[in-house]
């Protein structure tokens, strides 16, 4: 009877299936190294170049009694200007600079800043958000949320006062957890449950007086 390669210890069968094997061991190395982590969207803004307003650079400001919003020179900031908010009226609710295509529960979020000055995170709208905001002027910093309008505080922290100082101030939310870092150290933990759906992100500045930024930077992240 005539045998087979296929069944011999020498023949095809072990090389193509060693072969195979070599090239499977590859290719997994291959998935691996370029199946993408969970998704961590960044965004990041300066204010540098030539454009003039807020809405060049992916920015909604739909309160439109609170104040106007400029880009003016800085010299000496990352991107070598700022975003500034100026006074409103007296009635008017808190400006906010809305980052247009962001749709997120979970989010990291950074500026420095200076004035009565925030972060927004889970906007629904211009009258439902969290913020956390702050003012050297007043020593405080303030984790709030907003509801058909009306804010209601969640919890504050006092920070060092400084007449005109520029501060570093972050969010971490997570669910209902939620951090806030003034300088880089935590000043506020806090738990809320009012706005769980994804929202935007933005900047947010008192009614009155005026509030500078020079960064924005934003982390969506997937829900946990």
């Amino acid at each position: 009877m005539t045998t087979s390669h296929l069944a011999s210890p020498d023949g095809v069968l072990p090389k193509l299936l060693a072969a195979l094997g070599f090239v499977g061991a590859i290719a997994a190395v291959i998935l691996a190294a370029t199946t993408p982590a969970p998704e961590r969207h960044v965004r990041a803004w300066t204010f540098a170049g030539l454009a003039q307003k807020p809405s060049s650079y992916a920015l909604q400001t739909p309160v439109t009694d609170g104040g106007a919003w400029t880009i003016e020179a800085a010299p000496g900031h990352e991107g070598g200007r700022v975003l500034v908010n100026h006074p409103g009226s007296s009635d008017a609710a808190p400006a906010l600079a809305i980052i247009e295509d962001l749709s997120t529960r979970d989010v990291d979020l950074a500026t420095r800043c200076r004035g009565g000055c925030g972060l927004a995170f889970r906007v629904l709208d211009p009258a439902q958000f969290y913020v956390a905001r702050a003012d050297r002027d007043a020593g405080q910093v303030i984790l709030a949320v907003v509801v058909g309008g009306q804010e209601r505080e969640l919890a504050r922290a006092p920070i060092a006062a400084g007449a005109g100082e520029w501060l570093e101030l972050s969010v971490h939310a997570r669910d209902e957890a939620i951090e806030v870092h003034l300088d880089a150290a935590p000043v506020i933990a806090a738990r809320d449950a009012t706005l769980r759906e994804p929202g935007s992100s933005a900047l947010w500045a008192a009614p009155l007086g005026s509030a500078s930024f020079d960064v924005l930077r934003v982390r969506s992240r997937p829900a946990s």
